[in-house]
């Protein structure tokens, strides 16, 4: 029986920021984009999937549509969670 459930919203027990910004790196990667962990912090830290993959789409004019984008990312995230 499950007694209690915590919710990490805010990285203080799994810093998933780290991870984001790999995922984000590697998608750029393959369009032969380069990523800084300071654009990152400067751009994309602390903000939605949807928001960040709609502005890696924008500012890097990737191919994709956001739900594109999304799947692309949620595949990469799988490499790091298995």
């Amino acid at each position: 029986m499950i007694k209690a459930v915590i919710f990490d919203l805010d990285g203080l027990l799994i810093d998933s920021e780290i991870i984001s910004y790999k995922i984000y790196k590697e998608i750029l990667q393959q369009f032969g984009h380069n990523f800084s962990i300071e654009e990152y912090v400067q751009n994309f830290s602390g903000k939605t999937e949807v928001k960040n993959i709609t502005n890696l789409i924008d500012i890097y004019s990737l191919p994709w549509t956001v739900e594109e984008g999304l799947n692309n990312f949620s595949k990469i995230e799988n490499k790091f969670i298995d």
